[in-house]
């Protein structure tokens, strides 16, 4: 069972169109990691979700001004802060959809 005191740190998939947030983490290893870094995926650098597919697959930002397009499994590597005044998560997004 989940421990009540502990939060949840929101990614990058888990956002909905029109929300704003700044990268705090990128997770994952080697190339992939590395790719998310040469694209300016970067603790510290803003993010805007612009719009998303239906099944949230791509998910399309504007990151130092220029539009990126990201997979699901690349967005859900990249741990935010959320921004904007919206801080709710899509709810068609479950944290266990992330793992996998």
């Amino acid at each position: 069972m989940e421990n009540q005191n502990q939060k949840i740190t929101p990614v990058l998939s888990q956002l909905k169109p029109g929300q704003t947030c700044v990268v705090t983490k990128v997770n994952g290893e080697g190339r992939l990691r590395r790719r998310l870094f040469d694209m300016g995926v970067t603790p510290g650098a803003e993010i805007a979700v612009v719009k998303k597919a239906p099944l949230g697959d791509p998910v399309q930002v504007t990151i130092r001004n220029y539009e990126l397009t990201l997979r699901k499994n690349e967005s859900a590597l990249v741990e935010v802060e959320i921004t904007s005044e919206d801080k709710s998560l899509d709810e068609n997004i479950t944290v266990e959809e992330e793992a996998k």
